[in-house]
């Protein structure tokens, strides 16, 4: 029998491990409600990392789903300029 897609997060889950998730459509991870992780088909999940790591503007594949993410410095908003994102 095939394992579960999300089987080494479910596990990681039931031993106690933070799990983040995000959308199909979107590249920000966010943290899972109280409740728990949904395990939703269209939903991606992983293990919280330990330590934050620092996205740049061009890894995100549209940033226009992500601006709750992004903090918008000046150097920020020139960066979406000069990447022509439409800022």
């Amino acid at each position: 029998m095939a394992q579960h897609k999300w089987h080494k997060e479910i596990k990681a889950w039931a031993d106690g491990a933070e799990i983040q998730f995000r959308h199909m459509s979107c590249a920000c991870w966010d943290d899972c409600s109280d409740k728990g992780p949904l395990w939703d088909k269209d939903t991606y999940y992983r293990v919280k990392p330990s330590e934050p790591r620092l996205t740049r503007i061009g890894e995100i594949e549209n940033p226009a789903l992500c601006w709750n993410a992004i903090e918008l410095t000046p150097e920020v908003i020139e960066a979406l300029k000069v990447a022509n994102i439409g800022y």
